[in-house]
Order: C-alpha cells, then sequence, then structure tokens
C-alpha cells in the first residue's frame, strides 16, 4: 500500500507539471529525481518515461539525455546492471551527438561507477582517464579532482600504487589550491588505502588519522566508523594487537550506536581477525559467531523484502487477471487456451535453453580452469627466465668492467705521446671507456641491488649546504652549455637526517638531468622548502617537458621517453630509477611535475 501511495504522489505531481509543461519543468524533474535512492526506483522509471514522452512533444534534444539517465539509474539501483549499461551508453551517445560535455562527463562518471560495482576495473580505468581529459577541457576544479580520485582508487584496486598515488596527489594538490574545497577526506582516506596496500602501514595510518580528525569535525559518524575500522586494521597487520583492538572495539560501538546491523557484523570481522591473528581461537570464534548471526540475518531480511516484493507484484497482476476474465466473453475462451498452451510449451523452450546454456557455462569453466592452469605454469617459468636474465646481466656487467679496466691502464702509457693526432685519439678512447664503465657500474647499482647492500651512515646533513657542493662539482658539464645553477634559498639551513653519500648520489642525477634536458643559455634551480615534519628539495629545469602519457614510467628501470639531451649526451635510462631506490632506502619519495614546453620540476621529500 505504501508503494501504491508513493505511485500516487508521484502521478499528481506529473499531472500538475502536464499542464504547464516547458524544458525548465523537466529539468526541474530531472533535478529531483537524481536524489532518488534504492527506496524510488519506480518513481525514476516513471520520471524517466515522462521526460522522453515530453520532450518529444516539444523538440527538447538534451531531454532524451536526461530520460536515459533517469532510467540506467534506476536499473543500476535494482541490480540490473545491463540494462544500466545500455542506458549509460545512450546518454553518452546523446549527450555527444548535441557536444553537450557536461552531460558526457556525468554519463562517463556513471558508466565508471557501473563498471567498479560489476568487478571491471581495467574498462573503469579507461572511462575514468575519458572523464579527466573532458575535465580537464572544461577547466572545472571540482570534476578535475573528482576524476583524479577516481583513477587513484581504480589503480589501486589494479594493484598499481605508483600510479594511485600520482592520481591521488595531483588531486590533492588542486584541491588545495582551491578555496572553498572541501574533499580531502575522500583523498586522505584512498592515500591511506594504498600505502597500506603498499605494506607501508606507518604511512597509511598517518592518513588515516587525517581522515579520522575531518570527520570528527564533520560529523560524520558512518565515516568515521569506517576510520575505526581502517585503523584497526592497520595496527593488526603491524602486530599492534592492543591498539588493533581499541579501534575495532570503538568501530563496535559506535556501529551498535548507528543502529547499522552490517557495520556491525563488519567490525565482529575485524575482531575476528585480530584474535585469529593473536592464537586465541576461542574469542575468534566467538567474534565470527556474531558475525555470522548478523550477516545471515541481513541476507534474510533482504531476502525477505525481495519476496514480499514479487508477492505484491504477484497479487496486483493476479486481481488484474481476474477483472479481464470477468470481462471476458465465452468466444474467448478456446484463444485462452491456445495462448496458455503456446506459453506452457515457450516455457519448456525455455527450460531448455537454461539447461543447455548451464551445460555450455559449465565446459566454458572447465576450459577457463585449464587456461588458468597454463597461465600460472607459464608465469613460473617466466619467473625462472628472469631470474636467469638478471643473474647473465649481472655476471656480464661486471665481466665486462675487467677489460675496460685494462684499457685505461694501456691509456696511461700512451698519454705521453706528442703526436696530435694520436692524442685526439688516446682522448677519444679515454672518453668512450669512461662512458662504457659508467654505464657498467649504472647496471649493476640497479641489478644487483647495490644501494640495498650500502650500510647506512646516518647523520645530521644541511642539505642546502650538500647541494652546492654538488652543484659546483657539476659546473664544468653547465658552463659547457653555457647554463646557470641557482641555489640560493630563504631558509638559513636545511637540516636532515640522512646517508652523506646516498644523498649525494640523488642530487647528482637529478641535476645532471636537469643539466641533459636543458637548452642552452638556461637556467637550473635548485629550491628547498621546508613542510611538516618534512624538507623538500625542488630542480627545476626549463627543458623541453615530459607529456602526461610518459609520466608513470619515468622512473621505472630502463625507462626511455621520447625526449631526448639537448646537447647530444649520452642518456641510460637508469638515473631516476636509481634515484627512486636509493630514496626508499632513506624513507623519502620522489615526484615530478611537468608539462610539455614548460620544462620539469622533481621533487624530492625527507624527513628533518
Amino acid at each position: 500500500m505504501k508503494r501504491l501511495l508513493l505511485l500516487s504522489l508521484c502521478l499528481c505531481c506529473l499531472c500538475s507539471h502536464a499542464q504547464q509543461v516547458d524544458t525548465n519543468s523537466l529539468k526541474r524533474l530531472y533535478d529531483r529525481a537524481l536524489d532518488f535512492d534504492e527506496s524510488k526506483i519506480d518513481s525514476l522509471r516513471m520520471y524517466g518515461a515522462y521526460i522522453s514522452t515530453q520532450s518529444q512533444l516539444l523538440h527538447f534534444r538534451p531531454g532524451n539525455i536526461l530520460a536515459n539517465r533517469l532510467l540506467g539509474i534506476a536499473e543500476d539501483l535494482g541490480g540490473n546492471y545491463d540494462d544500466a549499461s545500455v542506458y549509460y551508453m545512450r546518454t553518452l551517445d546523446s549527450a555527444r551527438a548535441i557536444g553537450h560535455r557536461g552531460y558526457e562527463l556525468a554519463a562517463l562518471t556513471d558508466l565508471g561507477y557501473l563498471y567498479v560495482d560489476t568487478k571491471q576495473s581495467q574498462r573503469a580505468k579507461d572511462i575514468y582517464l575519458q572523464a579527466l581529459n573532458l575535465a580537464l577541457q572544461l577547466s572545472e576544479v571540482g570534476r578535475i579532482c573528482t576524476a583524479y580520485l577516481n583513477l587513484g582508487a581504480i589503480y589501486n584496486q589494479l594493484r598499481m600504487p605508483d600510479s594511485a598515488l600520482y592520481f591521488l596527489n595531483q588531486g590533492l594538490a588542486l584541491g588545495r589550491k582551491t578555496p572553498g574545497f572541501n574533499e580531502f577526506a575522500s583523498f586522505y582516506s584512498n592515500l591511506g588505502s594504498v600505502y597500506f596496500n603498499k605494506q607501508e602501514y606507518d604511512r597509511s595510518l598517518g592518513w588515516f588519522r587525517e581522515t579520522y580528525a575531518l570527520h570528527i569535525q564533520s560529523g560524520s559518524d558512518a565515516d568515521r566508523w569506517l576510520d575505526l575500522l581502517n585503523m584497526s586494521e592497520v595496527f593488526i597487520e603491524k602486530g599492534r594487537f592492543d591498539s588493533g583492538y581499541v579501534y575495532a572495539q570503538r568501530s563496535l560501538d559506535l556501529a551498535k550506536q548507528l543502529a547499522s546491523r552490517s557495520k556491525e557484523a563488519d567490525s565482529d570481522a575485524m575482531l575476528a581477525r585480530l584474535y585469529k591473528r593473536k592464537g586465541d581461537f576461542r574469542r575468534a570464534y566467538q567474534f565470527l559467531e556474531q558475525w555470522y548471526q548478523l550477516d545471515t540475518g541481513l541476507v534474510n531480511a533482504h531476502t525477505n523484502e525481495a519476496i514480499a516484493t514479487l508477492q505484491e507484484r504477484f497479487h496486483a497482476r493476479e486481481r488484474a487477471t481476474e477483472n479481464q476474465l470477468l470481462q471476458q466473453t465465452i468466444e474467448k475462451a478456446n484463444f485462452r487456451n491456445k495462448a496458455v498452451t503456446i506459453i506452457a510449451v515457450a516455457a519448456l523452450l525455455v527450460v531448455a535453453m537454461i539447461t543447455w546454456l548451464l551445460m555450455a557455462n559449465k565446459k566454458a569453466n572447465r576450459r577457463l580452469q585449464q587456461k588458468n592452469e597454463f597461465i600460472q605454469r607459464q608465469n613460473g617459468r617466466l619467473a625462472l627466465l628472469n631470474q636467469e636474465k638478471n643473474e647473465l646481466i649481472s655476471v656480464v656487467s661486471h665481466d665486462l668492467s675487467t677489460p675496460f679496466a685494462g684499457i685505461k691502464m694501456w691509456l696511461n702509457f700512451l698519454q705521453d705521446t706528442h703526436d696530435p693526432e694520436q692524442q685526439k685519439a688516446v682522448q677519444r678512447i679515454d672518453q668512450a671507456a669512461a662512458r662504457g664503465e659508467q654505464l657498467i657500474r649504472s647496471i649493476l647499482a640497479v641489478e644487483k641491488s647495490e644501494i640495498n647492500q650500502h650500510q647506512l651512515q646516518l647523520e645530521q646533513l644541511n642539505w642546502h649546504a650538500l647541494a652546492v657542493e654538488v652543484a659546483e662539482s657539476m659546473g664544468p658539464s653547465a658552463r659547457l652549455k653555457n647554463i646557470r645553477i641557482e641555489t640560493a634559498t630563504e631558509l638559513s639551513s636545511v637540516p636532515v637526517m640522512s646517508d652523506r653519500l646516498l644523498l649525494m648520489r640523488v642530487i647528482e642525477n637529478l641535476l645532471s638531468n636537469a643539466i641533459k634536458y636543458s637548452p642552452a643559455g638556461k637556467v637550473v634551480e635548485i629550491v628547498f622548502e621546508a613542510a611538516v615534519d618534512r624538507m623538500l628539495m625542488h630542480v627545476i629545469d626549463q627543458g623541453p617537458g615530459i607529456s602526461s602519457e610518459e609520466l608513470p614510467k619515468l622512473f621505472s628501470k630502463y625507462g626511455r621517453l621520447s625526449t631526448r639531451p639537448t646537447g647530444g649526451e649520452e642518456s641510460t635510462g637508469l638515473g631516476l630509477a636509481i634515484v627512486k631506490r636509493i630514496l626508499q632506502e632513506l624513507d623519502g619519495t620522489v615526484t615530478c611535475e611537468s608539462k610539455p614546453g614548460e620544462g620539469s620540476r622533481f621533487t624530492v621529500s625527507l624527513k628533518n
């Protein structure tokens, strides 16, 4: 009866609009329907059909977009994902047909959420990349930040944490520059999840704590419950079970306050996991049993609700059938019997078809399982081959260093010649040997984990003074290209606790890259900045810049970009990979901001 009353109210509302329908009234109906939830699926369908009909009468082309989106949302909320996908695609095609980018972006976002709900992460990623490109064209900060947030979340699902961090940091940086931006909690929570998946639990915990602080200010109890659960999970993984228990118990108390059985079940499951990790299987079983009772009750409640809905629809159809039977004449009885026979035959055909499909699906699953087993065997073989490849590279790189050492030894005998041509040849041989020896050292540094084998010698350093020392040592190569290196800073000192040799290698690699990729006559800046409990060093060049497509592979091993050194210098593609590995040892990070034609900014972050 409640549903019938709701539909009656919707009909009255539509009828009142029908007396004075125009495009503005259709837009208002659309905006109102966007706030509907699962309890108003029928109303969403009714509004969508009404807007579609009236838009055709008014020749209102965007009306087709509005109607299809509402119908897609209705099917999405109802769990009919195939139908929802059809409506969303129609919305997207219609928006592109009339060139309305706002509606196109909304349709892309709807499709992305749908693919996430149906576990199609790769398709969701492709859709979110299109949405980001469109949002950048529209230059709307809110939509750009949302696109960055969605991409960060989906890359985290795809187990690509570096890409996830790139997009999340981009969105967060943009939000911080935007007055009135208030979606920091979503970014912080996703950053916590990324670092949790990377097993960097301290950093993960820091982001979850910041998220919790924001939710305390906003008064969102449901969000605070999730933050407590996340922090409990981090403490469990760190083996700090007492802290894990405190946060899990607080989440359970809050779930009971909210009268949410699903949240209470999740908190019980977390406590069961905690006691299992502690080895207290009796307590783990108790909480697991509580979770099972709550979860089963929820499933039964949803099932009973679905059955009641089906019964209501069945009785409605039954009453309609009875009314039709009362109006039928005797002459139509034979026709009715024939129809029943046709339906029975059709039902038998449907059953036969379902049986055939189930058998075909079983065979397909068997073939898929065989393929998966084959792929797993191949992956094992590839892993062994990759290990052999790394060992071969290490051996070859090590053995090649011996002939280069011999070349340099014999060059010492030839350097005393007075023939200008011979001296020139000797210099060229010396340069070639030095480049080869440098390349071999770089390969060994990456492939043999030389950096990890280095015994860290931490000391209190003045980062700025160290940068000035490195810049002076690289002055000759900069002067060859008439490049000026600026190291001025407003800070009196830049204190960091780090390893002197490794930190110098970081500065040398970044500064060397900046000089290589800067045209003659330009400036390379080293700028220092103090942040919360960290110090930042920015190396800024005026080179050709890097495209957004190539940024994700910038710090990968042997990554070759389309951008080339401006003075014909050699580039092995190993420098930035070495920088990243060194900073992992020093508990630091390195990021890059760049656009084609605008130079690049490399930022190193270390704890002070």
